[in-house]
């Protein structure tokens, strides 16, 4: 599994549109540390009630803590033109988007709506960008033959 040629598996995915999507993941990661750490150290930043800013606080935390450095990780890699990296990298851009929905729609109005906004975006387009190049045939040919693929996608049907 390991590494394979990174023009292999992006396959279609040539100059710009290749680049933009690795930038915008730069400026995701950004955004996400501040967005975080602003939600961490400014006193009343979230208008919620205790129990829903509570719950604020603990993912702005495990946001710092696990999200952004497993993102940060998986671009390093993913430049060394590792598969596994690409799929991570990109499930690590679905839990931000899906993270950010809730920030965005489920949040009282603060100070960071423009920052929730902008991820939001960015996360759309550089899914986009990104997955429109996915060669599943070459994903597909880097799993073993036992990989328990069926299991898992009953696992993810419920």
């Amino acid at each position: 599994m390991g590494t394979i040629n990174l023009k292999r598996y992006i396959g279609g995915m040539e100059g710009k549109r290749k680049n933009a999507a690795f930038i915008l993941s730069v400026i995701i990661v950004v955004l996400m540390v501040l967005g975080s750490a602003a939600g961490l150290f400014i006193d009343d930043l979230y208008q919620d009630n205790h129990l829903v800013t509570s719950g604020w606080y603990g993912n702005d935390l495990v946001t710092l803590l696990i999200a952004v450095p497993v993102l940060i990780t998986s671009m390093i890699f993913l430049k060394r033109g590792s598969l596994r990296a690409r799929l991570v990298w990109l499930g690590m851009l679905f839990y931000a988007l899906y993270n950010y929905a809730f920030y965005l729609f489920g949040a009282a109005f603060n100070s960071l709506f423009l920052i929730y906004v902008a991820l939001f975006t960015f996360l759309i387009f550089a899914l986009i960008l990104s997955i429109s190049s996915l060669d599943l045939k070459v994903v597909k040919e880097q799993f073993h033959r036992r990989t328990p693929v069926k299991k898992s996608a009953f696992i993810w049907r419920l």
